[in-house]
């Protein structure tokens, strides 16, 4: 059986009563007790309920899947829906993914109409990646470590990026043969 010396149990119960009665004032944080949240409109007739996805940039820009694509600096909604090249418009409910790319730097739209559509920070334009079918409708966008760009259709099956073009995977072997 575990015994306690009268010193060491002396000393626990003063821990143990530092901790229930002055612990919060020295160990514990003071929180405010109101927190004050600021609420943001975004532009346009979007509720947050048309929101598909949110994503922060390594600069810290916000990006909103909405009616359109929105990107929000901390002050400012910019508002994108002409793809590059006069390829169209982003109609309301066509992007249904989000994701950042840190390798390359850009913002990949997964579309209900055009693939993959990614954001061009040098030109500040929409651009429609080629695909070699006919454009499936993105749910899933996500990066492997070795830096390659997987992209999911429900109806159309499994998608990688090649040199910024879109290709379905036919063998998974073939792209990452076993040894």
């Amino acid at each position: 059986m575990f015994r306690l010396s009268t010193q060491a149990f002396q000393l626990t119960l003063w821990i143990v009563w530092a901790l229930l009665i002055h612990g919060h004032c020295s160990l514990g944080q003071n929180l405010p007790h109101d927190i004050q949240f600021e609420k943001i409109l975004i532009p346009g007739t979007i509720r947050s309920s048309q929101v598909a996805d949110i994503v922060q940039d390594r600069l810290g820009l916000i990006w909103i899947a909405g009616d359109c694509l929105y990107q929000y600096d901390g002050y400012h909604f910019r508002q994108y829906k002409d793809l590059g090249d006069g390829k169209g418009k982003l109609n309301p409910t066509d992007i249904h993914y989000l994701f950042y790319d840190s390798i390359t730097n850009r913002v990949l739209l997964g579309t209900h109409k055009y693939g993959i559509v990614a954001y061009d920070y040098k030109t500040d334009k929409l651009n429609v990646l080629p695909s070699k079918t006919p454009a499936p409708v993105i749910h899933q966008i996500t990066q492997t470590t070795d830096g390659r760009i997987w992209v999911v259709s429900h109806g159309s099956g499994l998608y990688y990026l090649d040199q910024d073009t879109l290709k379905a995977v036919s063998s998974i072997n073939k792209l990452y043969p076993l040894s």
